[in-house]
């Protein structure tokens, strides 16, 4: 098993990654890269997934560097394994994998070698895959006002996005930007201020807390589900936001201001006032767009994941007995 592994995310330490190589070193020889940089997990990981010998690519980090090995494996064979290393780690909860990256490296060793996997759809945004969600506007500006507090923003973790996310709201209604979004080739548009298009649900988790937003979305339905902030005022704010937080998003697509469009194939995006629209992708800022194109990747990345039928309470016995260091 390939370890990549990311120095950055709010969770790393070298004992931490020490003790995940030696849990999976139970099952697998493990070949650990630690990255230095943007981009680096998806060039290592692409590099790796052509070896035959390959078990799958783990990937101790948060959704960022997820992100970038699904990038990287998507249409392959070679399987992801998700240790999850970040303040969130959205597609492992997903998963069914244990919150502690050490307990879930025990339940991927857990078979000797035998991994249970299964595939799952990747939405697209220009190409680029993503497992969970794509926003522009409002979550866009807020992750990259988050990137820009660096590792230390990253660590304090989601209750910090939720008060940028306030902070950016505030700014983001005196003049926000216009888009259209065109789907699957119907007739006429749906103008807006800003978008969510989720692959899976739900869209994230707060602490514990998971915010559900969209529906009908999921890993395996073959469609992307989307929601639309057709008009911004601090009164619809003032409704939307704290029924986000609180975890009651379905409640959101009620309101008149927002447009629920569920189980798509494809979406387009254009700016209605030549202003560029910012985009993130799995909670990553992922830069300015004048179009974005929205698809579906059919079961297009295999993913390690704990079988359903065993004893789920299993995983947590393995890490009782095997982690602590």
């Amino acid at each position: 098993m390939l370890l990549v592994t990311n120095p950055a995310a709010s969770r790393y330490s070298q004992r931490l990654e020490t003790a995940v190589a030696r849990e999976l070193g139970a099952a697998f020889a493990v070949d650990l890269v630690r990255t230095e940089e943007p981009g680096q997990a998806t060039t290592v990981a692409r590099a790796a997934a052509g070896t035959e010998a390959l078990a799958a690519v783990g990937v101790l980090g948060g959704d960022g560097a997820v992100n970038e090995v699904a990038n990287a494996l998507a249409g392959s064979a070679v399987p992801l394994a998700v240790l999850p290393g970040g303040r969130t780690n959205v597609l492992a909860r997903m998963l069914g994998l244990p919150r502690d990256p050490r307990a879930a490296a025990a339940s991927l060793a857990e078979g000797g070698g035998r991994l249970s996997t299964r595939r799952i759809d990747l939405g697209t945004m220009n190409g680029r895959r993503f497992t969970f969600a794509s926003g522009i506007g409002l979550s866009a500006v807020a992750n990259r006002r988050l990137s820009g507090r660096g590792v230390a923003g990253r660590r304090l973790g989601g209750h910090l996005f939720v008060a940028e996310l306030m902070a950016v709201v505030a700014g983001y209604l005196r003049d926000p930007p216009r888009l259209a979004v065109e789907v699957d080739g119907r007739p006429g548009s749906i103008e807006g201020v800003s978008l969510m298009t989720q692959n899976a649900d739900p869209l994230s988790y707060l602490g514990g807390r998971p915010l559900p937003l969209c529906a009908g979305a999921g890993l395996e339905t073959g469609t992307l589900s989307l929601a639309i902030l057709r008009r911004a005022s601090f009164r619809v704010a003032s409704v939307i936001m704290p029924r986000i937080v609180l975890g009651r998003g379905r409640a959101v697509l009620g309101h008149e201001a927002v447009e629920s469009v569920p189980e798509i194939r494809q979406a387009r995006v254009r700016t209605l006032d030549a202003r560029p629209l910012e985009v993130e992708v799995d909670g990553e800022h992922a830069g300015e767009h004048e179009t974005i194109t929205y698809g579906v990747a059919l079961r297009a990345l295999t993913v390690a994941a704990p079988d359903r039928t065993s004893d789920e309470r299993r995983p947590e016995a393995v890490r009782t007995t095997r982690s602590a260091i």
